[in-house]
């Protein structure tokens, strides 16, 4: 099990990612999805936000990996002062910002908020090396589903978003057997392979919520239970 304060808790099945109260995702996807992918050299991070994942890439090795952050600057975390992160206010200005290539490059619940879906992963798929990390939420959880049918719409596309940066609102319901489809198809054109999907699901911290929230969402299928999803890519 892994976690602080300031991230959140999870256990990794050696399949699947279980979270436990509050979590910030990303960098638990990359300690139980990349670091066992050591060793690589260098790592870019689209949609870095404010760069937290370089702070858990493994400690003995950080200082060897070449860590590059780039984001659009959505508001949703607060920029950082740093020379390894990039921000550009504009799409089209980001697919051409990166011009060296990398051993790794991960995208966490980016390209729901693209509009275009594929052009952030095609770009990734030209600059990589090794490996590639997506990572989507699941518009169609359970929970998504109860607050829709309570009249309570879903979420991320509510008119409560008006106001907020443009890019805080996800443009598409992300279904999993979809995405998998769409983006397995594209990245076997660059010659790169789908070799895992790790679902993320989340539990209650109380024990006695916990125990029912488990009996109740275990028995329902990935597509219905999981909170998100990640597919990770590998160079043939």
């Amino acid at each position: 099990m892994t976690g602080n304060r300031d991230i959140g808790v999870t256990r990794y099945d050696g399949k699947n990612i279980y979270g436990y109260g509050n979590v910030r995702l990303a960098p638990h996807y990359v300690m139980h999805l990349i670091n066992p992918l050591f060793p690589f050299s260098s790592l870019l991070d689209i949609g870095c936000g404010d760069g937290i994942v370089k702070d858990y890439l493994p400690e003995k090795e950080r200082g060897e990996v070449d860590y590059i952050g780039i984001d659009i600057g959505a508001g949703i975390y607060e920029e950082t002062k740093s020379p390894n992160i990039k921000y550009v206010r504009d799409h089209q200005k980001l697919l051409n910002s990166i011009n060296d290539t990398y051993d790794v490059s991960i995208l966490i619940n980016v390209l729901e908020h693209t509009l275009d879906f594929t052009s952030l992963f095609k770009m990734a798929l030209e600059k990589t090396k090794m490996y590639i990390l997506v990572t989507l939420p699941n518009a169609e959880n359970i929970h998504e589903r109860l607050r829709f049918l309570l009249g309570k719409g879903i979420k991320t596309h509510m008119l409560d978003m008006i106001g907020l940066h443009p890019n805080h609102r996800h443009l598409w319901l992300i279904q999993i057997e979809k995405a998998v489809r769409i983006l397995e198809s594209i990245a076997k054109n660059y010659e790169f392979q789908l070799i895992n999907i790790t679902h993320y699901l989340a539990f209650p911290t109380t024990p006695w919520k916990r125990m029912i929230y488990r009996s109740v969402v275990y028995p329902l299928p990935w597509s219905v239970k999981a909170r998100s999803f990640a597919m990770l890519f590998e160079k043939i």
